[in-house]
C-alpha cells in the first residue's frame, strides 16, 4: 500500500516522524515543567469533533475520487494543525 518510491509518501513519512518526536520530546518535559498544553487535545464536545471529521472525510473523498492534489492539500492541512499543536 505504502509506495516509497513516491515522492508524497516519503514526505508524509518524514511529517509524520517529525511529530512523533516532537511530542515525544514536549510530552515529559511539559509534565516536568507543568505546562499543561496538551490539554487542548482532549475533545470534551460533539462540535470539537466536527473539524477533524471534516477534513478526514475530504481526504477520504479524494482519494476515492482520485484527486491527487486536493488530497494533498488537505492532508498538508492536517500537518500544519499538527505541528502548531505541539
Amino acid at each position: 500500500m505504502l509506495d516509497l518510491r513516491d515522492e508524497c509518501t516519503r514526505f508524509h513519512l518524514f511529517m509524520g516522524g517529525v511529530v512523533l518526536l516532537l511530542i515525544a520530546i514536549d510530552w515529559p518535559l511539559a509534565k516536568w515543567l507543568g505546562l499543561e498544553g496538551f490539554d487542548r487535545f482532549r475533545m470534551t464536545t460533539l462540535g470539537d469533533l466536527f473539524g477533524p471529521a471534516l477534513l478526514l472525510a475530504v481526504i477520504v473523498y479524494c482519494q476515492w475520487r482520485n484527486y491527487r492534489q486536493l488530497r494533498e492539500a488537505a492532508i498538508l492541512v492536517i500537518w500544519i494543525v499538527a505541528l502548531t499543536a505541539t
